[in-house]
């Protein structure tokens, strides 16, 4: 590992989480702004200049933007109050992290494609349906307007672990199989989920190697929510036998009564991200299998 220090702005959250215990106190300052854990800083991205956050805490090279309203229907709910968040907010930051010459890492969304092709690459046209996804791009056109200044854009796939209790796909799907309870799968919704580990290691690898730029950080298969229920539902049925009177629905994601129509297929290229670093994240059904295999 190079020896730059990072910080984490959003190290309550599940990617910075992880990314706070891969790097240690040592290497990264991590901040939370409602959910306080052990060596972390308070930080309101509205009225907390970073400058002060930072002033004897030493010199950093990075600073992954991971704060925000990242919920679909919270922003879609409260369009105020998100886009406060997660654009006026975010362009300060920026804005402060340059004047301390502090490279942004911005994480942006796949949500910023329509949906309509899938496979999309870094290059392609952008058209979001969904307000996250029109927030998460007006930063990405603010970062890239002055792009000779530096800053990398990250656009992630949903990110999921092999955990118990994380909240995440997997970990769900199992408490809702052994408590009987009803799934509610949309069977038309394609994606490229991205293991949290992998995340992690992605991240690093683009601020180690002092990369600029947009890349696509997601996994290594497209599937529809449907196809990967059923890989996790093949290796849990393999440890545990088969499940009783399964309670699972499957249905359109456009089905599912949001006021705003989701995209169905936001699968991305890689091939960008695999020149610069070698990406090569852990396929899904793997991640299955040794979530099951770890209970």
């Amino acid at each position: 590992m190079a020896s730059g220090r990072y910080l984490i702005l959003g190290g309550s959250g599940y990617i910075g989480r992880h990314l706070y215990a891969r790097l240690g106190p040592d290497r990264a300052l991590a901040t939370w702004y409602t959910h306080p854990f052990p060596g972390g800083l308070h930080f309101d991205s509205g009225s907390v200049p970073i400058a002060d956050l930072i002033r004897g805490r030493g010199a950093f090279t990075h600073a992954f933007m991971l704060m925000g309203i990242s919920k679909l229907l919270e922003c879609e709910r409260d369009k105020v109050a998100s886009h406060r968040a997660n654009v006026i907010n975010a362009q300060s930051v920026i804005d402060q992290l340059r004047a301390l010459n502090i490279t942004p890492v911005f994480a942006s969304t796949d949500v910023v494609f329509d949906g309509t092709r899938g496979g999309y690459r870094e290059e392609d046209p952008t058209h979001p349906l969904v307000t996250y996804g029109q927030q998460k791009l007006t930063v990405e056109r603010y970062l890239l307007a002055s792009a000779a200044q530096g800053g990398i854009i990250v656009r992630l796939a949903k990110v999921y672990g092999i955990r118990r209790g994380e909240g995440t796909l997997l970990a769900n799907w199992f408490d809702a199989l052994t408590a009987g309870q009803e799934i509610h799968c949309a069977d038309d919704q394609c994606f490229c989920p991205v293991f949290i580990d992998d995340v992690v290691d992605g991240l690093l690898a683009l601020v180690e190697r002092n990369l600029s730029g947009v890349y696509h950080l997601c996994g290594p298969t497209c599937c529809s929510r449907r196809q990967l229920l059923e890989m996790f539902l093949k290796h849990y049925v393999a440890r545990f036998g088969p499940v009783r009177n399964p309670r699972i629905h499957y249905r359109s994601i456009n089905a599912f009564n949001f006021s705003e129509r989701w995209p169905l297929d936001t699968s991305m290229a890689t091939k960008k991200l695999e020149a610069a670093i070698g990406w090569q994240p852990t396929p899904p059904d793997l991640l299955c299998q040794r979530f099951v295999a770890g209970l």
